[in-house]
Parts: structure tokens; C-alpha cells; sequence
């Protein structure tokens, strides 16, 4: 799942698309997660956290 990634709307659908497939295979996605990425980028954290749903 590999993708070059551009611009931030590309990096939001890219992430949607990661964590509607987490949520489908019963992966929880929910906390933190640490992205170590090698010696030439920084490492990340980053954390998901459940919304409350959209008013309608």
C-alpha cells in the first residue's frame, strides 16, 4: 500500500481509506500509533480518536 502522496487532501482520502479497511477487518485503529519511518524521515506519532457523529 505503497502511493505517492502530494497534497493534504490526497493524504486525508488516503488515510480515510486506511482506517475504513482497519475498521471492516476488525482492527481497532482507536489510540496512539508510533511510525518509526528509517534514518531520512522523522519518526510520527499519531492518534486516532472516535468522533461523535455529525449532527444531521
Amino acid at each position: 500500500m505503497t502511493q505517492d502522496i502530494t497534497t493534504e487532501a490526497e493524504f486525508a482520502a488516503s488515510l480515510t481509506e486506511l482506517l475504513r479497511a482497519a475498521d471492516e477487518g476488525g482492527v481497532n485503529p482507536r489510540g496512539g500509533w508510533t511510525c518509526r519511518t528509517g534514518d531520512e524521515h522523522p519518526d510520527l506519532e499519531a492518534v486516532i480518536t472516535e468522533l461523535a457523529p455529525a449532527p444531521m
